[in-house]
């Protein structure tokens, strides 16, 4: 459950940061309080779950452990502007199509990948 959570939590702002160019520092911060109520919700939602499974499942000690485990829900939530600004100002995409165009140029066509596994035919 909290795997699913965990993949939840992000909640796409970080790609809406990015989608966004023209974002105001005021709208910035109206998406990280809307992250960190997101990731709260997380937490709450993961914890409730854990009381209600750990009668059923005959486990006392599991809210204990949901509730510790659950405070990555938070902290990442903490992180998710930024690093949708990160990756804003670092385009990614255009630094990995310079870095592939840069390893055709230094190898055959035959290994001109991205993913250097299959430039080797091991495994694509």
């Amino acid at each position: 459950m909290l795997g699913l959570l965990t993949i939840l939590n992000d909640f796409g702002l970080d790609l809406a940061v990015v989608a966004y160019r023209e974002l105001t520092e005021s709208q910035m911060a109206q998406l990280h309080v809307l992250a960190v109520v997101v990731g709260s919700a997380a937490v709450a939602l993961s914890c409730a779950a854990a009381f209600v499974l750990a009668h059923p499942l005959g486990a006392p000690e599991l809210p204990a452990v949901t509730a510790a485990l659950s405070t990555v829900l938070f902290v990442a939530s903490l992180r998710t502007v930024a690093i949708g600004r990160l990756k804003k100002e670092f385009r990614f995409a255009r630094l990995a199509v310079a870095e592939t165009a840069h390893r055709c140029r230094r190898r055959p066509a035959r290994s001109c990948s991205p993913w250097p596994a299959c430039s080797t035919g091991r495994w694509c």
